[in-house]
């Protein structure tokens, strides 16, 4: 069963990792615990071009990740508060999901659901 836990957006980062992959993290601190959530790839290598390329499903998650804190800018979620839903209760276990609490609307982004519309059906 999904777990919730309320914390505040420390840091957004969006960009190339020393590895060069483009990602991004969202760093959420839950009183003097800190977690990601995040890593996942927003591009892809492109022989064509022989270099990294943005995808449409990198790019469709910033959207809805900036619709789900309700700001024009990602980074502007600094300072909001989110529910970390996690498959656990452990405070190590992966952040699944994000919530904003109400009264400020209550959307959510399910990591599943998005890698669903855009990559089919996962384990």
């Amino acid at each position: 069963m999904d777990q919730k836990e309320l914390g505040k957006v420390e840091k957004v980062t969006v960009g190339y990792e020393d590895h060069g992959c483009f990602t991004l993290y969202i760093h959420i601190t839950f009183g003097a615990v800190h977690q990601a959530f995040g890593g996942y790839r927003l591009d892809e290598w492109s022989k064509k071009l022989d270099r990294s390329v943005g995808t449409a499903a990198g790019m469709d998650m910033l959207c809805q990740l900036t619709k789900l804190f309700d700001v024009d800018d990602l980074h502007k979620a600094v300072g909001k508060y989110v529910w970390a839903i996690r498959e656990s209760d452990s405070w190590s276990s992966p952040i699944i999901a994000l919530e904003r609490p109400q009264p400020d609307g209550g959307a959510t982004f399910r990591v599943n659901d998005w890698k669903s519309q855009w990559f089919g059906s996962q384990p």
